[in-house]
């Protein structure tokens, strides 16, 4: 995925929508409602029930304002790092995070 997404002028729902869906097969292509093969958008949608499937449910909102949160945290600090800097630094800080909830020693 390429680091120009992250610079895009698109609003940072859109973007994190983008993101939450990129990489996954064709049951997540958005039709032109904007829902996927189950019906599902890739924002918040109170009105609909979770049955608790990663697919064939909309995501909650609180797990996508966590996730707007970690994408405007990246998108910030690509202003000042080059994104192989925060993709080593990314993967160091999620693997001692890991280790940490593991009770893990570091």
């Amino acid at each position: 995925m390429s680091t120009s997404l992250f610079t895009s002028t698109q609003s940072l729902r859109a973007l994190t929508a983008q993101l939450l869906i990129a990489g996954g097969d064709e049951r997540l292509l958005l039709d032109a409602q904007g829902t996927n093969k189950y019906g599902c958008t890739p924002t918040p949608n109170e009105a609909l029930l979770s049955f608790s499937s990663s697919t064939a449910s909309t995501v909650s909102a609180e797990n996508f304002s966590s996730l707007e949160q970690f994408v405007a945290r990246l998108q910030n600090t690509l202003k000042k790092t080059e994104a192989t800097e925060l993709f080593e630094d990314e993967v160091a800080r999620q693997k001692s995070e890991w280790l940490s909830l593991l009770a893990c020693p570091q």
